[in-house]
C-alpha cells in the first residue's frame, strides 16, 4: 500500500510538472512553423550522425580489417560494403574518410541551424513570460499584488523567467539528445540486436542508480529558489528603508544579515554545480566500465566464429562509443532541468489566473461629481487577517464638503481613502457616486476628477 501511495505520488507530482511545462510552450503557438522546422533539422541531423557511424565498417576493410565474412550474416554491414564495393581497395579508407568529412561537416551545419533557432526561440519565451509578469503586476488586483513582496515580483521578473524559459528548452535538448540516441540504436540493432538489448539494459540500470541524483538536485533547486527570494527581498528592503537604517544605526545587524544569507545561496549554487559535475563523472565512469563489459563478454553473446566476431564487436563499440557523448549531456541536462524546476513552478504559478482577482472597470462615464459620495453598509477585511478593517460604515459627503478621517492606526482611515480610488473593493455594501455604484463608472473618469 505503501510503495503504491508513493507510485501514485510521483506519478502526480511528475504529471503536474508536465502541465507547467505544457503551460509555458503554450507561448510560443504562434512559431510553430519554427518548433517544426528545428524538429526536422534535429532528425536530419541525428540520422546524418547515425549514418556517418556506418563509415566505420569500411574504413576498418581499408585498414586491411576482415569484414567481408562477418557482412554475409550481417545486413547492414553488407549495406554498407556494397556502397563501397566499387572502390578500389587502396582507396577505400580515403574513399570512406572523405564521405565521413562531408556527412559530419553537414550534420554540424544542421546542428547549428536547429541550435540558433532554439536559440531565438528561448529568447521570444523568456520576452514573452517578462511581458506576461509585467502585464499581472499591473492588472491583478492590489490585494492580490500585495500578496507578494516586491522583491519577490522584481526576481521573477528579471532572472527566474529566464531560468524557466532555459529549462523549457532544455527538454528541447532532451529530447534532442534522445532522438540521437535512439538512431543509434537502431543503428546498434542492426549491427547486433543481442549486444544493443545488453547495452539497453545495463544503461537503464545506470540511470536508475542516477535517479538519486537527479532527485537532489531538484530539491536544491527548491531552496536555491527560496533562498534567492530572500536575498532579493533583504536587498529591495534595504534600499526602501536607507534613511531608517542609517537613523536607527542599523547598518551592521543588515549587514549580518545579508551576507548570512548571501553566503547561504552561493552555497547552494555550489551544490547544483557539484552535483551536476558528479552525475556527469559517474555516469562516464560506469560507461566506460559498460564498455569494457561488452568487449569482454561479446564475444559469448554472439553465436559466430572468429573470423565474424572482430568486425562485428569492434564496429559495435565504436558506435556505442560515439553514442556516449549524447547519453552524458542527456543526463546531464536532467540534472539542469531538475534545478530549474522551481524557477518553472513559480513562474506559472504567478502567470495562472484562476486563483487571482482582477480589477474590473465599468462603463458608465464619469463627468464630475454632481450630489454625493455613499459609504452604505461597507465593510472590508485584509486577505489572511482575522479582524475587519472596516465593518459596516455607512457615510454620506456631499459635493462641496470638506471632511477629514480622524482616527487611531490601524482604524481604516486609509482603507476608505484606498477603496475611493478602488485599489480595493468592499467586501460587502456598496459605495455610490451620485447614486451609482463605483464599480460601475469607467475607471479612467473618476480617476481624472480625483486630487493628491
Amino acid at each position: 500500500m505503501r510503495l503504491c501511495a508513493i507510485l501514485l505520488g510521483d506519478a502526480l507530482k511528475e504529471y503536474t510538472v508536465l502541465k507547467a511545462f505544457l503551460f509555458l510552450v503554450r507561448r510560443l503557438q504562434r512559431y510553430w512553423s519554427l518548433g517544426v522546422l528545428v524538429t526536422g533539422l534535429i532528425f536530419v541531423s541525428a540520422f546524418t550522425e547515425g549514418f556517418s557511424v556506418l563509415l566505420v565498417i569500411p574504413m576498418l576493410e581499408g585498414l586491411g580489417q576482415e569484414t567481408e565474412t562477418a557482412a554475409d550474416s550481417n545486413r547492414v554491414m553488407a549495406f554498407i560494403n556494397d556502397l563501397f564495393r566499387d572502390v578500389p581497395d587502396n582507396r577505400l579508407l580515403q574513399t570512406a574518410a572523405i564521405v565521413f568529412v562531408v556527412l559530419t561537416v553537414t550534420r554540424t551545419i544542421f546542428s547549428m541551424l536547429a541550435i540558433s533557432l532554439q536559440a531565438f526561440l528561448q529568447a521570444r519565451l523568456d520576452r514573452q513570460l517578462r511581458e506576461e509578469v509585467y502585464n499581472q503586476i499591473l492588472n491583478i488586483s492590489y490585494e492580490d499584488l500585495n500578496q507578494r513582496r516586491d522583491s519577490d515580483w522584481h526576481m521573477i521578473l528579471n532572472s527566474e523567467t529566464g531560468r524557466a524559459a532555459g529549462a523549457v528548452f532544455g527538454l528541447v535538448s532532451v529530447a534532442s539528445g534522445l532522438i540521437t540516441i535512439l538512431v543509434y540504436v537502431v543503428v546498434l540493432l542492426a549491427v547486433s540486436w543481442q549486444m544493443t538489448l545488453l547495452a539497453s539494459g545495463l544503461l537503464i540500470v545506470v540511470f536508475m542508480l542516477l535517479s538519486g541524483l537527479v532527485r537532489l538536485a531538484e530539491k536544491v533547486g527548491q531552496y536555491r529558489y527560496n533562498i534567492a527570494l530572500s536575498v532579493q527581498h533583504s536587498t529591495v528592503e534595504t534600499l526602501n528603508a536607507k534613511r531608517i537604517i542609517r537613523l536607527m544605526h542599523q547598518q551592521e545587524y543588515e549587514r549580518t544579515s545579508y551576507f548570512t544569507k548571501l553566503k547561504i545561496f552561493q552555497r547552494t549554487l555550489v551544490y547544483l554545480q557539484i552535483l551536476n559535475e558528479a552525475s556527469r563523472q559517474i555516469l562516464e565512469v560506469l560507461v566506460i566500465g559498460l564498455l569494457a563489459l561488452m568487449l569482454i563478454i561479446g564475444g559469448s553473446i554472439l553465436n559466430v566464429n572468429q573470423a565474424e566476431l572482430i568486425p562485428i564487436v569492434s564496429t559495435f563499440i565504436l558506435i556505442l562509443y560515439r553514442m556516449m557523448p549524447h547519453v552524458l549531456n542527456l543526463n546531464a541536462r536532467r540534472t539542469s532541468i531538475s534545478g530549474d524546476l522551481a524557477a518553472v513552478k513559480g513562474v506559472v504559478d504567478l502567470l495562472e489566473t484562476g486563483d487571482k482577482n482582477y480589477l474590473r472597470d465599468g462603463t458608465k462615464p464619469f463627468h464630475g461629481l454632481q450630489k454625493n459620495i455613499k459609504f452604505e453598509q461597507v465593510s472590508f477585511q485584509y486577505v489572511k487577517r482575522d479582524m475587519l478593517a472596516l465593518q459596516d460604515i455607512t457615510l454620506e459627503i456631499n459635493k462641496g464638503e470638506k471632511v477629514a478621517l480622524v482616527g487611531s492606526s490601524g482604524s481604516g482611515k486609509s482603507t476608505m481613502v484606498d477603496m475611493l480610488t478602488r485599489l480595493y473593493d468592499p467586501k460587502s455594501g456598496q459605495i455610490l457616486i451620485d447614486g451609482v455604484d463605483l464599480r460601475d463608472l469607467h475607471l479612467g473618469d473618476w480617476l481624472g476628477h480625483i486630487g493628491w
